[in-house]
């Protein structure tokens, strides 16, 4: 039975289908609608039959309309099928290109393949400024985005990137969202880029006819859009890859140069046996000791920690030592020295930085062992006898306020006593329970082994410590100085 074209048109909700108007517009009459689960695959129009005249049996519109739902199902199989083997080929081709830009290109030219377009981007989000930035253009005019960026929700790019949503707009004129930056342009067809759920940018298309893109195309731009997220992942994990090798090469490097300001010869001073030892961490770290024969027969002891690691820490720990160096040839007061630096410190840091550090001298002749701390984890004196003394003595630590005054302290020192002076690396590395090496498990230590000499007692302790913690290498450094009298 032949209906009028609003009729054949109608859904089963009662709604037109998109197309009805436009075909009506035309001029044609539909004479045999086909549609396939309520959706309207095609039909027989014709401006020129009469459709109160025209009449097809039942048997004749079932046939054609299965005829035409398998050819329409056969071309999108085709189609899709392409559509899979192309981005194959463009994925190929892409695993060889480090280049975003040149992957891009070719991402955009390869849909042309499948959806024609007058003008095609590529726009990705500048988060600095919450603005849209062309990546790759076709058929623009740059300037017009140069001069002007798009901003997040405005027009039908900013409007798809700000609801995640893809939008096809049969006549722009007619869409109070379109901003005009193409004179010719009539439809438009806009989906975003995503990745991990996070929108990177939109992929756009316009054409200089009415009613140009359809639903299918839409979903062929989205296949396409995902294959321009991956590309864009790819390219951030690259060129973060290339940032962690560039820092790990200068990482290397600050080690070596820290390593080189570390004394490395043997520092045995009359009946004193001296040990030190320092295990660069997984990071550069901010530790430092020295050992300096002084003028008059004494050794000048010193170990301190920069709070904070990398680089930054590095510099700090490097200038740190560099005024300690220049002042401690002479047997100055440590009390004295430890003010200095203090001020020193103060002057080189932006005050939310601070450096612990220890300062003693010992006196060989005499047994005596003079010394100030600031604000660093307290040295370990064990005597013979097993007793542990604290080496407390002194002040705060550097960097806080200028023109501090330190106390300085002096103890005597018997046969076989052993001074021990450390960084908090040791104490405060963990093991698989997250337990704490830990001050006491130090002290157990100590005097267990305080009958070795110094070098066995620094192997022992490393292997100590690996035992514990399951691990070669470390978060912090390890530095340690261990002076016994023989």
């Amino acid at each position: 039975r032949s209906r009028g074209l609003g009729d054949v048109y109608k859904r089963q909700d009662g709604a037109l289908f998109p197309v009805a108007e436009r075909l009506m517009t035309d001029g044609f009459n539909v004479i045999v609608p086909f549609v396939s689960r309520n959706r309207l695959i095609g039909g027989v129009i014709s401006d020129l039959i009469d459709p109160v005249n025209f009449s097809i049996s039942y048997e004749e519109w079932e046939k054609l309309s299965i005829m035409l739902e398998n050819a329409y199902l056969r071309r999108s199989l085709s189609i899709e099928k392409w559509e899979k083997e192309i981005l194959l080929k463009v994925s190929k081709k892409l695993s060889s290109s480090a280049s975003p830009d040149e992957a891009l290109n070719l991402i955009i030219d390869s849909l042309k393949k499948f959806v024609r377009y007058d003008s095609a981007a590529i726009f990705l989000i500048d988060f600095k400024d919450n603005t849209l930035k062309y990546q790759v253009i076709r058929g623009y005019d740059k300037e017009a985005f140069d001069k002007k960026p798009i901003k997040i929700g405005d027009g039908l790019v900013g409007w798809v990137i700000k609801t995640g949503k893809g939008i096809i707009v049969p006549d722009v004129s007619k869409d109070p969202r379109y901003i005009n930056r193409r004179e010719t342009t009539v439809s438009e067809m806009v989906v975003p880029i995503v990745s991990y759920k996070r929108i990177l940018g939109a992929f756009n298309l316009e054409s200089d006819k009415p009613h140009f893109f359809t639903r299918n195309q839409l979903e062929t731009l989205k296949s396409f859009a995902s294959q321009t997220a991956v590309i864009l992942e790819n390219a951030r994990l690259y060129k973060d890859y290339l940032e962690k090798k560039h820092i790990k090469r200068e990482l290397k490097i600050a080690r070596e140069i820290q390593q080189v300001l570390l004394p490395k010869e043997k520092h045995n001073i009359g009946s004193y046996l001296i040990e030190a030892y320092n295990l660069p961490s997984e990071e550069i770290g901010g530790d430092i000791y020295d050992l300096v024969y002084l003028m008059d027969k004494k050794l000048g002891i010193a170990i301190g920690d920069i709070s904070g690691k990398g680089i930054p820490g590095a510099i700090l720990m490097a200038s740190l030592y560099a005024h300690f160096k220049s002042q401690v040839r002479e047997s100055i007061k440590t009390e004295k020295i430890i003010r200095n630096l203090n001020n020193s410190f103060y002057d080189i840091t932006d005050h939310e930085k601070y450096a612990t550090f220890f300062y003693g001298i010992l006196d060989p002749s005499n047994d005596l062992f003079y010394y100030t701390n600031a604000g660093h984890n307290p040295p370990l004196l064990l005597r013979n006898n097993g007793d542990v003394e604290f080496l407390k003595e002194g002040g705060p630590v550097l960097g806080f306020l200028r023109d501090l005054n330190y106390k300085y302290s002096k103890k005597a020192i018997q046969k076989n006593d052993i001074i021990f002076m450390y960084t908090d690396g040791i104490t405060e590395c963990v093991n698989k329970k997250k337990e704490a090496f830990g001050e006491e498990r130090l002290i157990d230590f100590l005097r267990k082994n305080n009958h070795l000499a110094p070098e066995k007692i620094k192997n022992k302790l490393l292997d100590e410590i690996k035992k514990y913690t399951s691990r070669k290498t470390f978060k912090d450094d390890i530095t340690f100085v261990i002076i016994k009298k023989e």
